[in-house]
């Protein structure tokens, strides 16, 4: 285990662009002076305020993918209508689809698995790109919806812990799982024979659906904190399948999912390439002989 004198920095070049970091001290601010409530409910509109100016810009860009490249329209589609139930905005959802239509062509056998679910825009977009491209993968949807647990020491650093765009604390960003539910089976229309949802904190729920989800495809992990990445890794990793997909939502923006990651692969002493996604999430994939 790496001490914290030797934990290296971190080696994904990440820098938010200037509204953002605006928008950042003012959230920072308010988190300090506003009562729990208050805050929450200047976070979630400032966000709303950016989804819509997303998909404002996202229509944009489909106009133009019309008529110069026809072959983005699919994938902007899907970006503009799973938009409004994601916090990673368009470049998650980008990364996903990427990731796995990759999985898809290459043929890697498994399920589709996401801890983390928040609203469920990322966990669909896996489910609906598989669904495209002929596959009858099962998802795997793991979170508590209950929120944020606490984070712990291993996830700070001088004080702080990342460098999202606001604070973050115990039981902010939880959504429903009927919320979750109503996305993936009414909205988009997925079979409820091929995704499963699973209701729970991670390290009471992975140890006993990990033989049951068995090999894995493609593991998305969103669970910002130190010890959500870890238990995440320690259960379902080994599930991945050779040459399989391993996407860190969090990996640039909060300190304990990097330094989770950065851990557990020095423990299993298996270097892998780390691709940014452009807004601090990063994939991999797992080597062929790990």
């Amino acid at each position: 285990m790496l001490s914290k004198s030797s934990y290296p920095s971190n080696v994904v070049s990440y820098k938010r662009s200037l509204p953002v970091r605006l928008a950042k001290v003012v959230l920072d601010l308010a988190h300090r002076v506003l009562p729990h409530g208050a805050y929450t409910f200047l976070y979630g509109s400032g966000r709303r305020i950016l989804w819509v100016v997303q998909r404002l810009l996202l229509k944009m860009s489909l106009f133009s993918a019309v008529a110069v490249n026809k072959e983005k329209v699919g994938k902007l589609r899907l970006i503009d209508k799973l938009l409004p139930f994601t916090m990673g905005g368009p470049l998650a959802l980008s990364a996903t689809f990427d990731v796995v239509t990759i999985a898809e062509k290459d043929g890697i056998p498994g399920a589709l698995v996401e801890c983390g679910v928040g609203k469920g825009g990322c966990g669909a977009m896996m489910a609906l790109v598989s669904k495209e491209l002929g596959s009858k993968r099962i998802l795997w949807l793991c979170d508590s919806y209950e929120g944020l647990p606490e984070p712990t020491e291993e996830d700070f650093r001088n004080g702080k812990a990342g460098e999202m765009i606001g604070p973050l604390s115990k039981g902010m960003l939880a959504h429903p799982m009927e919320q979750v539910s109503n996305l993936i089976f009414n909205e988009c229309c997925l079979s409820k024979e091929n995704v499963k949802i699973v209701k729970g904190w991670f390290q009471d729920t992975l140890p006993l659906v990990r033989k049951d989800i068995g090999a894995i495809a493609v593991l998305r992990l969103d669970g910002d904190w130190y010890e959500s990445t870890k238990c995440c890794l320690e259960n379902l990793y080994d599930g991945v399948s050779p040459r399989g997909f391993v996407i860190i939502d969090d990996y640039a923006t909060c300190y304990g999912a990097e330094r989770a990651v950065t851990e557990f692969m020095l423990n299993k002493r298996t270097e892998v390439a780390l691709i940014p996604d452009g807004r601090g999430g990063v994939w991999f994939r797992k080597p062929a002989s790990a």
